[in-house]
């Protein structure tokens, strides 16, 4: 059972396990952007914008997650709180920066969490661990609280197993900070009817392209050839336009 108001349920998400990497604040915790100084020199004084809407809805935040330090680089190798482990194969790295909590999830820990993006810190983890992750268009979603605030690069997004959970993640912490001159205003949070989409032909309008020489650029043919199929499925199955031949970048 999740946290009620006089019995009554506040939300969908209510109950819900979720992490906090360590660079978005989450009120009394101290947020170290995984150093070992960040914390003597900036306090924590309340929840970031997105932690404090998550809270409305009666998510249980269960702790701050480990990452890359200050999210410079996409490995989550980490010196001083020790490197985030792939849930899959402990051997390999999770990718960053938001190691910790792609990790997390992946590992059925939490049902989702939230972890910053400015270059795929937020997707490259998410791809490696094999959950979801979205970086959100710029102003989307309220970047007050964060230490990696980089200007108009720099999100907070959520990660979660399925992307109906990302939705709705997303659907909680949408809405930029009235103080933000540069950010968009986007429509007050609310969460989308899943069911009504089921049914709904949202793909066929996509347009598919791809640039063969990065697209085969990879490790294994094996990675290639899912990806291939996802790009068939997507195009018979769904409806999208296929331009794949024409060796383009993808749209």
């Amino acid at each position: 059972m999740g946290a009620s108001h006089a019995g009554n349920q506040l939300s969908i998400l209510d109950g819900i396990f979720m992490a906090i990497k360590d660079d978005i604040d989450c009120y009394p915790h101290p947020s170290k952007g995984a150093t070992t100084w960040m914390h003597e020199v900036r306090s924590v004084e309340k929840d970031a914008v997105c932690v404090s809407r998550l809270r409305s809805c009666g998510v249980i935040l269960v702790g701050k997650a480990n990452m890359h330090e200050l999210g410079m680089g996409t490995t989550g190798n980490n010196p001083n709180y020790g490197t985030t482990r792939n849930p899959h194969a402990v051997e390999r790295y999770t990718g960053g920066s938001s190691s910790g909590p792609a990790a997390i999830v992946a590992s059925g820990l939490c049902s989702a969490a939230l972890g910053t993006d400015g270059g795929g810190s937020v997707r490259i983890p998410s791809s490696l661990c094999g959950v979801v992750g979205l970086k959100t268009t710029y102003g989307r979603t309220s970047m007050e609280g964060s230490i990696c605030d980089a200007g108009t690069v720099e999100i907070i997004g959520p990660i979660a197993s399925t992307v109906e959970d990302v939705i709705l993640v997303y659907a909680a912490i949408l809405g930029s900070s009235p103080d933000n001159r540069i950010s968009l205003r986007p429509p007050p949070p609310c969460f989308p009817d899943l069911s009504s989409l089921e049914n709904a032909n949202t793909l066929g309008s996509l347009r598919l392209g791809k640039y063969t020489e990065w697209f085969n650029d990879v490790h294994s043919t094996d990675i290639s050839d899912v990806c291939e199929d996802v790009l068939k499925l997507l195009s018979k199955s769904h409806g999208c336009e296929d331009n794949r031949d024409s060796n383009t970048r993808t749209t």
